[in-house]
């Protein structure tokens, strides 16, 4: 799955503000702006990922196509 879809996922799971030692105001605030379009950084969106148990599947490769 992907980062965004993981993230969405993890944030509905039931106690995951306690599992990943965040306040419960906080998984409010990221759903409401989740749900409004308004994402936080990938790199924020992995960090809590891992600490909710996930793990990545595959690294993010990057192609530099400005050299043509």
């Amino acid at each position: 799955m992907k980062t965004i879809e993981a993230f969405t996922a993890m944030l509905k799971t039931k106690g995951i503000a306690e599992k990943i030692g965040v306040p419960e105001n906080t998984i409010k605030s990221l759903r409401f702006r989740l749900k409004n379009g308004v994402f936080i950084s990938i790199d924020k969106m992995i960090e809590l990922l891992v600490k909710a148990g996930y793990s990545i599947e595959t690294e993010m490769t990057w192609k530099d196509n400005s050299k043509k």
